[in-house]
């Protein structure tokens, strides 16, 4: 694997959607999928932990 090229947000969000991919083909138990809900975007998750962040950092002040 050659990540030459590759910024480091490509090469996060290339994991990101990679781990998602690999748990929807781990999760084969139907109960698992009933309760399951949609997968979040990597913009998504990078916006709720960016406000967890600033969150986290306003409250140690």
């Amino acid at each position: 694997m050659s990540l030459v090229g590759c910024t480091r947000e490509q090469v996060y969000r290339n994991m990101y959607e990679g781990l998602q991919k690999r748990e929807k083909l781990v999760k084969r138990n139907p109960a698992d999928e009933s309760i399951s809900r949609k997968p979040q975007s990597y913009d998504q998750y990078i916006r709720e932990r960016s406000e967890y962040l600033k969150k986290i950092r306003h409250d140690k002040q």
